[in-house]
């Protein structure tokens, strides 16, 4: 029996509980690294193998992924800069996924249209 709960509570996600700001299929996210501002074109719409990614990313001018971002503090201002240049304040965070691996995310705190 003690073995069945343990089954159900590794599938469900009950032993590990989900870091604030992680997605599905994620371990907890390690304490922030790297706080800055960060230049690029804001996507949306990205994909990953078991849903392990944000759906955001910053890119460089040749469509090259930089960071994957959590745009979830700032929703709003990530719609309003979506295909657009923008900076991005905010913080690298190492998560460790379960089909990826180690993956830097950059933890959106404010993000603003660059000028032009």
């Amino acid at each position: 029996m003690i073995h069945w709960l343990m089954l159900l509570a590794v599938m469900t996600g009950g032993l590990w509980g989900t870091a604030e700001g992680d997605t599905l299929g994620s371990l907890p996210a390690t304490a922030p690294t790297t706080r800055g501002v960060f230049s690029g074109i804001l996507q949306s719409g990205q994909m990953a193998i078991g849903c392990e990614h944000t759906g955001w990313s910053l890119v460089d001018a040749s469509g090259r992924e930089l960071y994957e971002v959590d745009v979830r503090r700032v929703m709003e201002q990530a719609n309003a800069g979506k295909g657009r240049r923008v900076e991005i304040e905010g913080s690298l965070e190492q998560r460790q996924r379960v089909e990826r691996g180690q993956t830097t995310v950059l933890v959106a705190q404010r993000i603003v249209l660059e000028k032009q």
